[in-house]
């Protein structure tokens, strides 16, 4: 499974094809009875609750990041597993990264269109890759181990997005490179940036006037992973703002995972 945890698709009742196949896989090899089919059927969905509550995991019968990040940390055993929630990633990250993201705030947060806040950030930081922040907090590693392995989005032989936010080697080639990336602060510095980014060129489109401001930030954090383009276009054919997102649900998880980082302690 490896850094590709954040691609893979949300498993839930009625998922077809071949990463069911993999998931039922391994539910076999845990020493569940099931037939290897390829389809999320009632009966795979109570076994991936069975599993999950063993686990101590979250029991919602849905194969997403956290579980399957979950089961990549499983070889190391010998370590306590703290990290079982998105809750718990959300603690991890307020108390490892949150003088970093309240740093990055008063560089950027001067900004007409948005108020960047430390819940925004460190929600983004959760979905981006609080897979990753998990299987190796899980595994016994420091933060500065764990800083150094956040590279993901792997595909065509190299890891697309770096750091806890998952800056893009694509948009941002000599920030990667010069390996700026491996800066906590920097980082922080460079995802708001990024940010501000989405909301000033959506802000040009004029949909800081036609959205609310929840409606308008959620567009500003669907650009985030799916790029600004994309919005417009999905807003100018009422498909909604998280269309072209990945499993059509960034902003609406990245906010809730807002709500889950503000109430902690």
């Amino acid at each position: 499974m490896q850094n590709i945890i954040s691609q893979l698709p949300l498993l839930k009742l009625g998922s077809k094809g071949e990463y069911v196949k993999k998931w039922q896989s391994f539910l076999l090899k845990e020493g569940y009875s099931l037939k290897v089919d390829g389809y999320f059927g009632p009966h795979t969905h109570n076994l991936t609750i069975e599993w999950q509550e063993k686990h101590k995991l979250e029991p919602d019968g849905k194969v997403g990041s956290i579980t399957w990040g979950y089961v990549s940390s499983i070889p190391a055993q010998k370590f306590s597993q703290q990290l079982r929630t998105r809750t718990d990633i959300s603690r991890w990250i307020k108390n490892n990264l949150s003088t970093y993201i309240k740093n990055a705030i008063v560089t950027t947060n001067t900004y007409n269109y948005i108020t960047i806040t430390e819940d925004w950030l460190g929600a983004i930081a959760n979905r981006e890759t609080g897979h990753l922040i998990l299987k190796y907090v899980n595994r016994g590693k420091t933060f500065e181990e764990i800083t150094r392995l956040m590279k993901g989005d792997f595909r065509k032989g190299i890891y697309n997005g770096y750091s806890y936010w998952q800056i893009d080697i694509g948009s941002f080639p000599e920030f990667i490179e010069d390996n700026l990336w491996l800066d906590p602060q920097k980082s922080a510095n460079k995802a708001a940036e990024v940010l501000v980014e989405k909301a000033s060129f959506l802000a040009n489109k004029n949909w800081n006037k036609v959205l609310n401001v929840d409606l308008f930030e959620r567009a500003v954090t669907s650009s985030y992973n799916c790029g600004q383009g994309n919005v417009d276009r999905a807003l100018r054919t009422s498909k909604g703002v998280d269309y072209y997102t990945f499993n059509k649900d960034y902003s609406k998880e990245v906010f809730k995972m807002r709500q889950q980082y503000k109430v902690l302690e």
